[in-house]
């Protein structure tokens, strides 16, 4: 290949891959901005419980991840070898971003079937399966993904030079969960739904919840068949949006259950 290709293949995959970057920061920053006096009021105001650990860490740790990111796809002076470093770091960060998130709607679902030990003990089962495979899955990318130096000293340092898909095996897992949460939260929602006396406000929360999952659930399909055959086969990209939106929409997912505890959910 000669240094004109590379260059070229260098310049395509930056302007494809950091504007989805930039634009997942943008959304995880402005997500917090717009709800942060909802953070205050419904998290730091209260007695905390295990699962304001939870709302902070996932509400959080994406910009620990966004650090990084920046890191790697800007910085000029980062070498090889620091480059899958910091690859590293970032994909065990998402991947304990996301195992987060899906405690949160276990969390979540156990909640709306009336804390059922049963519910309960099978999504635990079905997480810890999760977390088996996300660890593996992460472990294998790491190991396969190599850089080098770029033909321009004025290129970004990180140069991805070889990959593999492995790491989208773990969405595909994440896909499985969600489907689980879905199904599970649509039975209950069905069962709800048909008393009468059923208020406005918990008919609002199934179908935040619904809503919530399917966005989900088309997030993290998008990230499994997009990047098949294009500029984004190798690339994290579009699975640090997905982790973004699942942080957002967890997060999102908490303080509703919270408002809804108190009665400032607004029924729309």
């Amino acid at each position: 290949m000669a240094p004109g290709d590379s260059v070229l293949q260098i310049l395509q995959h930056g302007h494809t891959v950091y504007p989805i970057h930039v634009a997942s920061f943008t959304l995880i920053t402005f997500d917090w901005m717009l709800l942060f006096s909802d953070e205050v009021q419904y998290v730091w105001r209260k007695r905390w419980q295990f699962v304001d650990y939870l709302y902070l860490i996932s509400r959080y740790l994406p910009f620990v991840d966004t650090v990084l990111i920046f890191a790697k796809c800007f910085s000029t002076e980062v070498q090889p070898k620091g480059c899958h470093i910091l690859e590293a770091i970032g994909g065990v960060s998402l991947g304990s971003g996301l195992l987060i998130s899906e405690l949160v709607l276990v969390w979540r679902t156990y909640a709306i079937w009336d804390k059922s030990r049963k519910v309960l003990r099978g999504l635990l089962a079905t997480w810890m399966a999760l977390l088996v495979s996300t660890a593996y899955c992460i472990s294998a990318d790491i190991k396969s993904t190599t850089y080098t130096v770029p033909p321009l000293h004025d290129l970004p340092s990180c140069n991805l030079l070889s990959g593999d898909r492995v790491l989208y095996a773990q969405f595909i897992c994440l896909l499985s969960f969600e489907l689980v949460i879905i199904v599970l939260t649509v039975i209950r929602a069905a069962e709800q739904l048909q008393d009468v006396r059923t208020g406005q406000v918990t008919r609002a929360v199934y179908r935040d919840s619904i809503l919530f999952f399917l966005c989900l659930f088309a997030f993290s399909t998008a990230t499994v068949w997009i990047p098949r055959d294009n500029v984004l086969k190798y690339d994290d990209s579009l699975a640090q949006l997905t982790r973004n939106v699942h942080s957002i929409l967890c997060c999102r997912t908490i303080l509703h259950l919270r408002q809804e505890a108190t009665g400032d959910l607004e029924v729309l």
